[in-house]
């Protein structure tokens, strides 16, 4: 995983927000517990539930310059 190790009990949620389908930040479908780096360096997201155009994402401070995406043991990398 790229940039460090997030640790979900100190973090708190400073920002929720639905993505739509149309959003660059989410590109796939997702599901319970699955995380989302966002492009930007400031916002770590994590995703609650999935339907793809109705996904809550709690907007955590997180530093780094990927997006990743966690799907069933796959991991996908986009520099923005």
């Amino acid at each position: 995983m790229a940039g460090k190790e997030f640790d979900e009990v100190s973090a708190k949620p400073i920002q929720c927000y639905k993505a739509r389908q149309d959003k660059t930040t989410l590109k796939y479908l997702a599901t319970t517990n699955q995380r989302v780096k966002s492009q930007n360096p400031k916002e770590k997201l994590t995703m609650k539930f999935g339907l793809i155009n109705e996904i809550v994402f709690y907007i955590k401070e997180y530093d780094t310059r990927f997006m990743e995406l966690k799907m069933n043991n796959m991991i996908v990398l986009s520099r923005p």
